[in-house]
């Protein structure tokens, strides 16, 4: 696995690219939990990580719920001569953690490999992770549709506030009834609770439960009662603290990839019940 620090962490200047390997001959030494488990631990200590499945079974792709039949991965970097690392590369549900997977097809590819006498064997995964360093791709990366989430959002409330203004202004006190009598029957008014759009910043949850920056619009309560959200919040009780409001949407982004905060935590939090989920399925 590659890992640095983020941007803006302190020494991310000065700090390169490290390389750890987990290595054995023989199987079943808990090479894959291995692997996962200090991915994400060095992920949520504030390190960027690339986790590179280089196992044909799969299994740390599929604990990432990221595993593939017939997905490139490994198989792509070891056979093809200029591999699109940045393509290869994918995220996965903990901020800061992204994955390069691997799956059956890695049975070919060795094969390959060994037939192939025009290129080296020993440097071809050296050369992919020079690219990978090179090819990165931020977290912020993922934050181009919510920012333009949030412009649309930002607009439609300008427009309605301008609305009034355009048609010269609407007094809703009449003359006969006077400051005091209008200002009485607004508190006799009851005030509704406007409905409002909220979008889900949370990771994706498996069986197709709720997908990441799915909008829902009515009132929060609304929303939490809702059947769909009900038997979600049944395992995933935290899911509620990952509503938030569509033009809040690239604010709250950011302070999911920053850490640190609270939602950051929920995130986490309930990336880690999913991946438990996929596990067992």
């Amino acid at each position: 696995m590659l890992c640095y620090r983020r941007d803006g962490q302190k020494g991310t200047d000065k700090m390169e690219m490290r390389v750890l390997s987990v290595i054995n001959l023989k199987g079943g030494v808990a090479k894959t939990i291995s692997s996962v488990a200090i991915a994400h631990l060095l992920a949520e200590k504030g390190f960027r990580v690339l986790l590179v499945d280089n196992d044909k079974q799969g299994d740390a792709s599929r604990g990432y719920r990221r595993r593939e039949e017939d997905g490139a991965g490994m198989d792509e970097i070891m056979t093809a001569r200029r591999p699109d690392m940045g393509s290869l590369i994918q995220h996965t549900d903990f901020p800061g953690l992204d994955i390069i997977t691997a799956n059956m097809k890695l049975l070919k590819a060795n094969l390959e490999v060994l037939l192939d006498q025009t290129r080296q064997q020993q440097t071809r995964l050296k050369k992919a992770l020079k690219q990978a360093e090179e090819a990165r791709k931020p977290l912020e990366g993922q934050m181009e549709l919510d920012a333009a989430a949030e412009g649309t959002a930002q607009t439609a409330q300008e427009a309605a506030q301008d609305a009034p203004e355009a048609a010269g202004g609407t007094d809703t006190t009449t003359e006969a009834e006077g400051p005091q009598n209008g200002q009485q029957a607004a508190k006799d008014t009851p005030q509704a609770v406007e409905a409002e759009k909220l979008v889900y910043v949370g990771p994706q949850l498996p069986r197709g439960r709720l997908k990441t920056n799915k909008i829902f619009e009515g009132t929060r309560e609304q929303i939490i009662a809702s059947p769909e959200m009900e038997e979600v919040l049944k395992r995933y009780p935290l899911v509620k603290n990952m509503l938030v409001p569509v033009s809040k949407l690239a604010e709250a982004k950011q302070k999911i990839a920053a850490g640190g905060n609270a939602l950051h935590k929920f995130y986490a939090d309930i990336a880690s019940l999913a991946a438990t989920e996929g596990l067992e399925g």
